[in-house]
C-alpha cells in the first residue's frame, strides 16, 4: 500500500518563488503516480479545494488568531498519548509566545516566525492524523517544527526539506531561539533534506552536524526549458527584435542584488548599444523601487521590469534571453561551495550562457575557482562580483563573440540532466524506505 502523503509550506499556489513553482509540480506528479497527497498551505486560492488531483487546504492565519489557536490545542495535547511531548510542546510554544509578545512591543525581530501558523498547523495536523503516514515539511522554521512537533506524539515520519537562501538562511540561524528550534528538528525529522552543501555546511557552522541530512538535487523539466527553434522569431513576439537581451528571473527580494544589474547597465548602454535588461519578477513594490532607481540612472530605456509572470509562461523569457545573469548574494565565508538557483539551470536546460558569481553557476561540489576578475567556463562566465566592472566587461566580451556564446548554449543544455522522474524516484524511495518509519 503505497503510503500517503501531507505535505506542509506556507508557500505553495499562489506565491511567487522558486519553492512554490516546484511545490505544485511535485505533488501533482506524487498524485499522478497514484499517491494521495495533502498539501496544508497558507496560499491556496480556496478554503479546501482539489487541484490536478491533490487535496489542498488554506489556514488562514494572523496574529490575533494564536490565542484562540492556542486554546483549541490545549485539549489535543492533553490527550495525547505522550504527556511528556504534550509538556515540552507547550513550554515551547509559551515561550515562543511570550518572545514574540515582547519582540513586538520592542519592535525588535530576532526571529521571525508565524505563531498563528505554527498553532493552526499543529490543530490541522491532529484533526488530519488518519488521513496521512508521512509528513513532507518545508523550511526548519517555516513548517518544520511544528510538524517534527506532532510527528512526535503521534509516531508518525517527518521529512523536513531546507530550501531557503543561503545568506537568509545563515542571517536567521545567528538567532539562538532559531538554532534551538532547528537543532529540535535535526534531532526529531526523519529525514532532512537541503538544497545544496552550502546549507550543510552553514548548519555545521553552528553545530548542527546529523546523517540525515541529504543533499537534494533540484529536477528541471527539459521537455518545457529547452531552446527555441529560432531566437530572433521569439524576440518578435516579446517586441524585442533586434535587442540583445540580457535576463534576469527571479523575485526582486534585496539578496537577489538585482540593483546592481540596473547600475551595470548604465555602463553597458554605451558598449552594446543595443542591449536590454529584461527583468522577470516580483514583488510590485520593489519593482516601483527598481523602476525609479532606473530612472535616476537613466537607463529606462534599457531596462525593462515585467513583473511576476505564471509559472506556465516563464519558458518563453528564457526563450528570447541572449545571456542569462544573476549577482544574487551568499554567505561571504563559504567560498569552497556552490548553490545553483533553479533559475540558473532553467536558463542552462534552455541553452543561455550565463554570467554569474561561481556558487550559483558550478553545479556539484567540486571546489568553486578563485576569480580575480572573470572566468570563462564552458556554461558561460563566473565574475568577481566585488567590482562591479568585472559583470560589465563579461557581459561585453560575450556580446563581442556570438560563435562562443554558440558554444556555451550547447554546453548549457549537456549539463542539465537531472529531471523529474530520477527526483520523484529518489523521493518515492525515502516514503517507501521501512527505516523512516522506524
Amino acid at each position: 500500500m503505497k503510503p500517503r502523503i501531507l505535505i506542509a509550506s506556507q508557500a505553495y499556489l499562489q506565491t511567487i518563488g522558486g519553492t512554490a513553482v516546484y511545490l505544485r509540480r511535485f505533488s501533482e506528479e506524487l498524485a499522478r503516480r497514484g499517491y494521495k497527497v495533502t498539501v496544508l498551505t497558507t496560499a491556496s486560492p480556496l478554503n479546501t479545494c482539489e487541484v490536478n488531483g491533490v487535496n489542498t487546504k488554506e489556514i488562514k492565519t494572523s496574529f490575533a488568531d494564536a490565542a484562540l489557536n492556542m486554546l483549541k490545542i490545549s485539549p489535543l495535547l492533553l490527550r495525547s498519548c505522550n504527556v511528556m511531548i504534550s509538556i515540552e510542546l507547550g513550554i515551547i510554544l509559551l515561550t515562543l509566545s511570550l518572545s514574540t509578545l515582547l519582540g513586538k512591543i520592542l519592535k525588535r525581530y530576532e526571529l521571525t516566525v508565524n505563531l498563528a501558523w505554527y498553532l493552526m498547523l499543529i490543530k490541522e495536523l491532529f484533526v488530519l492524523q488518519r488521513e496521512f503516514d508521512v509528513i513532507h515539511s518545508y523550511n526548519f522554521l517555516g513548517s518544520g517544527f511544528p510538524s517534527c512537533a506532532v510527528g512526535r506524539m503521534l509516531r508518525k515520519p517527518v521529512i523536513v526539506d531546507e530550501v531557503m537562501n543561503p545568506l537568509s538562511f545563515y542571517e536567521g540561524l545567528r538567532s539562538r531561539t532559531a538554532r534551538l528550534l532547528v537543532k529540535y528538528v535535526t534531532q526529531h525529522a526523519s529525514l532532512i533534506y537541503v538544497g545544496s552543501r552550502k546549507l550543510q555546511v552553514i548548519l555545521n557552522t553552528f553545530g548542527i552536524c546529523d546523517r540525515k541530512i541529504t543533499v537534494k538535487r533540484m529536477p528541471i523539466d527539459t521537455n518545457i526549458f529547452k531552446p527555441p527553434d529560432n531566437r530572433d522569431e521569439q524576440k518578435k513576439i516579446l517586441h524585442l527584435d533586434g535587442k540583445f537581451v540580457l535576463l534576469h528571473v527571479g523575485r526582486l527580494l534585496p539578496f537577489k542584488n538585482v540593483e546592481s544589474l540596473i547600475n551595470a547597465m548604465a555602463v553597458i548602454k554605451d558598449r552594446m548599444l543595443n542591449s536590454v535588461l529584461l527583468i522577470v519578477g516580483g514583488p510590485e513594490t520593489r519593482k516601483e523601487f527598481l523602476e525609479q532607481l532606473a530612472e535616476e540612472l537613466q537607463v529606462t530605456d534599457y531596462v525593462r521590469l515585467v513583473g511576476p509572470v505564471a509559472s506556465d509562461e516563464i519558458y518563453k523569457y528564457y526563450q528570447v534571453a541572449d545571456v542569462f545573469v544573476s549577482l544574487s548574494m551568499q554567505p561571504t565565508f563559504l567560498k569552497n561551495y556552490s548553490h545553483p538557483d533553479a533559475v540558473i539551470l532553467e536558463a542552462m536546460a534552455s541553452g543561455v550562457p550565463v554570467i554569474s558569481t561561481p556558487d550559483l553557476q558550478i553545479i556539484g561540489d567540486e571546489e568553486l575557482p578563485r576569480v580575480e576578475t572573470f572566468k570563462i567556463i564552458k556554461t558561460g562566465i563566473i565574475v568577481n562580483s566585488e567590482d562591479l566592472r568585472n559583470f560589465v566587461d563579461a557581459a561585453a566580451f560575450l556580446y563581442a563573440h556570438p560563435s562562443l556564446r554558440k558554444d556555451m548554449a550547447e554546453n548549457c543544455r549537456n549539463s542539465v540532466k537531472y529531471g523529474w522522474n530520477e527526483h520523484l524516484d529518489e523521493i518515492i524511495a525515502a516514503y517507501e524506505n521501512q527505516k523512516v518509519f522506524a
